[in-house]
């Protein structure tokens, strides 16, 4: 064969054989990347739960946090703990099967008053003014109070001495 037919036969080849490569999947995707801000409170411990299991993950300052993945008997590895061991600033990357999460870590003390977050983010703060409920009336019975004991006239007989760690013992 002469090198112009096999040239051509490769030219013919190449053009068939790349629409194949082209249709077989492939499992390497780029995984989207979500950016998040991390508030934490130095020396305690925080539970960071994902919906997917996690790959790995990279901290950007070692020595001021202690992280990590929690294991469970299915081997889900979507949970893990964080905690910051001082107050400091640092990047914090995980990634999972589908997924890399960019955190910005602060751990500071805050002096805020106490409160909660509802899922879209909004504070909503704990009024100690706000009155109770005024309970409601089945019966005999009032509902969303504690039980009252029974009156009774209670004997010195009765009344067992005890004091603590120590066992009851009876008069």
């Amino acid at each position: 064969m002469n090198i112009k037919v096999k040239n051509q036969l490769n030219v013919i080849f190449f053009a068939l054989a790349m629409p194949l490569c082209l249709l077989i999947p492939s499992n390497t995707t780029a995984a989207s990347e979500i950016n998040k801000k991390l508030e934490l409170k130095p020396n305690f411990t925080h539970l960071l739960t994902f919906d997917e299991k996690i790959v790995r993950y990279r901290i950007g300052d070692e020595t001021a946090f202690n992280v990590e993945i929690l294991p469970d008997i299915m081997n889900s590895r979507n949970e893990m703990l964080i905690k910051p061991l001082k107050e400091a600033k640092t990047n914090f990357l995980v990634w999972t099967e589908n997924h890399v999460y960019n955190f910005d870590v602060n751990a500071r003390q805050k002096d805020e008053e106490t409160g909660f977050f509802k899922f879209n983010g909004d504070k909503k703060t704990v009024s100690p003014k706000k009155q109770a409920l005024k309970p409601i009336t089945v019966g005999k019975y009032k509902i969303d109070l504690p039980p009252e004991p029974p009156k009774q006239t209670l004997d010195k007989s009765s009344v067992i001495d005890f004091e603590i760690d120590l066992p009851p013992t009876f008069n």
